[in-house]
């Protein structure tokens, strides 16, 4: 899908003057605080045009087509930990980073500048718990730690638009093996392990259910790999004439793609898709005090 705007001359601006060098598809591989006009631009509505937030969302997206792949590009910066890497660079996405700078795109304000403050908040408000920055509070596991302090964004319609095709899986999320493996204390019960159960639609019952899937939807795919629901995120498109393609950051293909989602889900062996929509009236949340 293309939205009727400079779209290629915009996305050039931003790489031109993006960072040297949030969570990655999976747990994230294990400096610094962002320039002092990190996207190039004076002024965001200059770019994001969309009436809503999942209109600029959209928009956002597709600005950073093409935009290279890279894992675990972001990190938590000089705020200290095993994960030095900066908190925000257009240089390289993963999947998740992907739609989260997007997202933080998507909800500044309208008219506002994109400073390292406006913009870094609200990033900092999708990636960590409470907006807190640190590595043990950023929302590492899709399920368990994104989706559910990501609450005040969007909320799971997989059941909704599922209906009986829906089926269960259950992971033990081990969050306290998770960070002592990569040299972090874990934070007592807030890190002890759950054994959640979700509802997914199976890639069967895609063709199905595709026609409830909605422009801007986040989809979330699910494995069979032990210990973790997600492996993979993106989000559908929905063009003109109906067709429903997916937006994602691939590794395959090495940057930030578009492809019909039918053909992607053929391609894959992932059990099916989790599927999110963005609140129409998202309040973001104030940070915790230190």
């Amino acid at each position: 899908m293309k939205i009727d705007r400079p779209a290629f001359s915009v996305r050039a601006a931003l790489l031109a003057t993006a960072l040297p060098a949030v969570a990655s598809c999976a747990p994230p591989e294990t400096s610094g605080a962002p320039s002092a006009d990190p996207l190039g631009w004076s002024d965001r509505a200059e770019v994001l045009h969309g009436a809503t937030v999942r209109d600029r969302f959209l928009e956002a997206t597709e600005i950073l087509l093409g935009t290279p792949y890279r894992g675990g590009p972001l990190g938590e910066g000089d705020a200290g930990g095993p994960d030095p890497d900066p908190r925000v660079d257009f240089t390289g996405v993963d999947c998740v980073t992907y739609l989260e700078e997007s997202l933080a795109l998507a909800l500044l304000p309208p008219g506002a500048p994109a400073t390292d403050s406006t913009f870094l908040a609200i990033l900092d408000a999708i990636r960590y718990r409470d907006g807190m920055v640190s590595f043990a509070s950023r929302n590492h596991y899709t399920v368990t730690d994104w989706m559910d302090a990501n609450r005040w964004l969007v909320r799971d319609v997989t059941r909704e638009i599922g209906g009986s095709s829906v089926e269960e899986a259950t992971r033990t999320i081990d969050r306290t093996k998770f960070l002592r493996d990569q040299g972090v204390e874990p934070r007592g019960a807030i890190d002890a392990p759950l054994s959640p159960t979700i509802g997914y639609v199976p890639v069967a019952a895609l063709p199905e259910v595709a026609p409830r899937i909605e422009s801007g939807d986040l989809v979330f795919w699910v494995g069979s790999t032990p210990g973790i629901f997600v492996l993979h995120t993106g989000l559908a498109v929905r063009t003109a004439d109906g067709t429903l393609r997916f937006r994602h950051a691939s590794s395959r293909a090495g940057e930030a793609v578009e492809q019909p989602l039918m053909e992607y889900a053929a391609g894959t062996k992932f059990l099916g898709v989790v599927v999110l929509r963005m609140l129409e009236s998202p309040v973001i949340p104030a940070r915790s005090p230190e």
